[in-house]
């Protein structure tokens, strides 16, 4: 049986890390592989993060970074005791700095890049780490990761375009996977939506916006604000959820319809029955190279609570899928929608419909068969 490691360099336990990490694991686990997760993370809090990850995998090593990111590289000495003593096939990393610690080891391996994004894009547009250091190598990080791999996982069509354009890339040594989700994830609405819209305060005949996720700057949640006004001030049933520790203080219409805003934060488990009792999911982010070649995961989350999708133009593959699909509304600044049609049950059910056709982890077995063949 094939060994496979899963490195991970950086990256937190949270919902994202469940879905795409562990998932994962346990989906090429299911697949026959012998597969063990290696992450480096952070000292702050570690023994917590530490007992998550490994309650969650448990065949998941879980090691403190070097503190300071500029200081990345010296966690290869570590990660090369790990390797020799698993003596892996194949190392498949998450993001640049995993790959490029990997590629020292390579000998008698085949490396694997999982890319999420635009790696330099998104450091250079988002000021991800205020380093200068790491941020003037993150595009030779990048450079190095795709064209020294031996193969690639892409979460979007566009992202591969990406490479083309700006590292002549011409391999085809890749495949193109989403951000996929377990079958578990599938919530079909229920008799608990009458209970959610009054916890809420929203009548079952309004129609309810939702947003789920963090208030990164990738995100755009500044221009939401604007983009929802005309709406609001349009539409009197229409009302917004959201789903999010934390809000910037522009965010006025919260506070110009404490009736029909609200916000929470849950729990993870908690999430899906909320997201059901909505009727629409909001995927509108500002134009930038990061969000054109970005594979969401609110996409197939959204859909899997049978929601009608709000994107906007250039959202990765989505704009596009939206529109062949019929799964929603491209939102365009400049003719902004005014009225939201409430979706029917029928159309709900179609949008769940979509979910598992395209966005469960069995959809892409071909894909994830490959990357480790």
């Amino acid at each position: 049986m094939k060994k496979i490691i899963y490195l991970t360099f950086n990256d937190a336990p949270s919902g994202i890390f469940s879905g795409q990490v562990i998932d994962v694991c346990n989906y090429w686990k299911e697949l026959g592989f012998d597969v063990k997760l290696i992450s480096f993370i952070s000292l702050r809090n570690f023994k917590e993060n530490k007992n998550t990850i490994t309650n969650s995998f448990s065949d998941a090593i879980v090691l403190p970074m070097f503190p300071k990111a500029r200081n990345w590289r010296l966690n290869s000495w570590v990660l090369g005791k790990k390797i020799r003593k698993v003596n892996p096939s194949i190392i498949v990393c998450r993001g640049v700095f995993a790959a490029n610690l990997a590629m020292q080891f390579r000998i008698g391996r085949k490396i694997c890049f999982d890319a999420r994004g635009a790696y330099a894009a998104e450091f250079s547009e988002y000021d991800v780490l205020p380093d200068i250091k790491v941020n003037s190598e993150v595009e030779n990080l990048e450079r190095i990761s795709i064209l020294e791999s031996d193969f690639r996982m892409a979460v979007s069509e566009q992202l591969v375009y990406y490479w083309k354009i700006k590292y002549a890339y011409d391999s085809d040594k890749h495949v193109v996977i989403p951000c996929t989700l377990n079958r578990s994830a599938l919530v079909t609405p229920d008799t608990s939506v009458i209970t959610i819209r009054a916890r809420l305060g929203f009548s079952l005949n309004s129609k309810v916006i939702v947003y789920a996720g963090s208030s990164a700057g990738w995100q755009s949640l500044k221009n939401m604000n604007d983009a929802l006004l005309q709406i609001f001030n349009s539409d009197p049933d229409v009302n917004l959820l959201l789903l999010t520790k934390e809000i910037g203080n522009d965010m006025q219409i919260l506070k110009m319809f404490p009736n029909r805003v609200k916000k929470l934060w849950l729990n993870s488990n908690e999430v899906g029955v909320y997201l059901a009792a909505c009727d629409y999911g909001w995927l509108v982010r500002e134009n930038s190279v990061t969000n054109r070649v970005a594979s969401p995961v609110k996409c197939a989350e959204y859909l899997a609570a049978g929601l009608v999708l709000i994107v906007s133009n250039e959202l990765g593959d989505y704009s596009n899928y939206v529109l062949t699909n019929k799964a929603g509304f491209i939102w365009n600044n400049e003719v902004p929608i005014d009225f939201l049609p409430k979706p029917t049950l029928e159309q709900k059910n179609r949008m769940l419909e979509l979910s598992k056709n395209d966005f469960m982890k069995e959809n892409y077995r071909e894909q994830y068969y490959k990357i480790l063949e």
